[in-house]
């Protein structure tokens, strides 16, 4: 997200209106083919050191570690629910909205649509930095358990 934000002030000095939503585009389907491996990656790992800790998966229920590890997956799924609300159904829909409004610039009614669709899209995204910032502690906790 710090990337994406970082891109865009610098996308903005450099690109015409209609190439900036192309090049968004293009950067959010790059972010989100690395963004799937990287967490198939990570549960393989999780799911394999869980293993190796507990000695069988059926045992999460039983240790303090194992609720913990339940509770952080529980988070994580809630990350990726977020994540695909945002990339399957906001972030089209803001694109759409922008290059309505590029064809019709005057129109009031897509930008006041255009305004409700960037309010959703950051609520989204703070609570997916919230979604982070708890996984990322509870894996701390994790490794210190």
């Amino acid at each position: 997200m710090v990337m994406l934000a970082l891109a865009s002030s610098v996308v903005k000095k450099q690109l015409e209106p209609e190439d900036r939503i192309e090049f968004f585009k293009t950067l959010g389907r790059l972010f989100g083919y690395v963004s799937v491996v990287a967490l198939v990656l990570l549960v393989g790992s999780g799911i394999y050191m869980a293993d190796k800790r507990l000695g069988s998966l059926s045992k999460l229920s039983d240790s303090d570690w194992g609720r913990l590890l339940t509770e952080k997956l529980g988070f994580v799924v809630v990350l990726v629910l977020l994540v695909l609300l945002h990339s399957f159904f906001i972030g089209p829909s803001l694109g759409n909205l922008r290059e309505r409004l590029l064809a019709d610039p005057d129109n009031r009614e897509l930008e006041a649509r255009l305004r409700k669709k960037r309010i959703l899209s950051g609520l989204v995204n703070g609570l997916m930095l919230v979604a982070v910032l708890v996984v990322i502690v509870m894996g701390a906790r994790l490794a210190t358990t």
